[in-house]
């Protein structure tokens, strides 16, 4: 009895331990902000983050001050329509570093807790990485791009289009706040932008007959999404990042290109299989590039995948410092459709196995190995009359046998065992 009653002790010993661990975590997250040093190009924004973290004021407040500071002395009457639909108070800031690429997303990101950048999934794209996806695209025949998760507009705003060729959506007003300022700081002269808020899903209901020459994003990574809008037919892991694949490409030209920044996992972690036999079976997966950046707060390795509509391409290029070109047929023969890189050779030794036609060993016929009873007198270093090479564990290795190093004189009645 008493052992009993120190057993209920203990135990709520132990959840008051760990509800105390749990609060302390929690209230980590929510007070610890992170530099987002993968946006940053100039090292004055860190000092600037640092001196604005402060302020009394809301963060909508703050960044609605400076975007106006941004765009001040512009007389777009479609810039001025934009600002009229807030009535943020504005902050008087000092020293804004007016020549930072996308600083309002840095910004942003910063003054959201770590646990609320958690919880959107939402990692701004660093400057380098959204240039590389969009620098080899072409515009000159009023090619249209949607990011369907376009945060503050990176991917959108390092590319070449035009005003009117972008189209971008985000369900957080204050992401889809700061792309409308940084449009009006690359088209001082622009028409109202084709930047929604709104949920991807619901805006796709409503939108589905449109079709986009380019899709280009960095989906949410493990976010909460309201699924009722979400009728898929593939995705069965409630991943945020592999629904926005499979209805992005559902707004794919038959000759356009998805784009899209992800992490590792999609590659490898057998929950996300589903994702990965959608896209090996329904589409072309053409290329996946590594990037060795690593985005502040996130811990995975990021890729790029690019696909396409053209099925008839059995092959991809997978890019991880050195670029390989790697038939697709090797994915979907593995246990849950892994994508992993492999150079030429892997891909050689690959393609040998399985060129190889089936077969068992029900046929077959099975001996043991020799038992000589006294291998320092009945094995040999060096050929003698009538001995044969004789094959030993050590020269047994994967997938082939190295040259034997014994020789054996084979008498049935002279070993203990055959």
């Amino acid at each position: 009895m008493r052992f009993m009653k120190l057993q209920r002790v203990f135990d709520r010993m132990i959840v008051k331990n760990t509800t105390i661990q749990n609060k302390t975590k929690q209230n980590k997250l929510n007070s610890q902000h992170i530099i987002p040093s993968h946006c940053i190009s100039n090292r004055k924004v860190n000092d600037f983050l640092k001196s604005i973290i402060d302020y009394k004021e809301s963060k909508e407040s703050i960044l609605f001050s400076i975007g106006c500071e941004l765009v001040r002395g512009n007389i777009n009457p479609y810039l001025k329509q934009f600002l009229s639909e807030y009535s943020f108070p504005i902050v008087k800031i000092e020293n804004i570093p007016c020549d930072e690429f996308d600083l309002l997303g840095s910004t942003y990101q910063y003054l959201n807790s770590k646990r609320e950048n958690l919880e959107r999934g939402s990692f701004y794209t660093n400057y380098k990485i959204a240039k590389d996806f969009v620098n080899d695209l072409d515009f000159s025949k009023n090619q249209l791009i949607l990011d369907p998760a376009c945060g503050s507009g990176s991917f959108l705003f390092n590319s070449n289009a035009s005003s009117n060729q972008i189209f971008g959506v985000d369900n957080d007003p204050i992401a889809i706040m700061i792309a409308k300022f940084n449009y009006f700081i690359k088209f001082p002269n622009g028409n109202y932008p084709n930047i929604f808020c709104d949920d991807f899903f619901n805006w796709y209901l409503k939108n589905k007959h449109l079709l986009f020459d380019y899709l280009i994003g960095n989906p949410p990574y493990g976010a909460n999404l309201n699924l009722k809008n979400i009728n898929s037919s593939h995705v069965i892991s409630g991943e945020s990042f592999s629904y926005f694949i499979e209805f992005g490409f559902t707004l794919l030209k038959d000759v356009g290109i998805m784009r899209y920044l992800l992490p590792e996992s999609i590659l490898n972690v057998k929950k996300h299989y589903d994702i990965r036999k959608f896209i090996l079976n329904n589409t072309n997966l053409n290329k996946i590039k590594k990037y060795q950046t690593k985005f502040a707060g996130v811990m995975s390795d990021l890729y790029m995948l690019e696909i396409t509509n053209d099925k008839n391409n059995n092959d991809l290029i997978f890019i991880d410092n050195k670029s390989t070109i790697i038939p697709k047929t090797i994915f979907k023969s593995l246990k849950n459709s892994v994508i992993t890189y492999y150079n030429q050779k892997d891909v050689a030794i690959i393609q040998k196995v399985t060129d190889i036609q089936g077969h068992n060993l029900s046929n077959s016929i099975f001996a043991l190995g020799v038992v000589t009873g006294n291998n320092k007198e009945k094995l040999f270093d060096t050929p003698t009359d009538n001995s044969e090479p004789i094959y030993s564990g050590k020269e047994v290795t994967k997938y082939k046998l190295l040259p034997p190093e014994k020789h054996i004189v084979f008498d049935r009645n002279n070993l203990q065992q055959v």
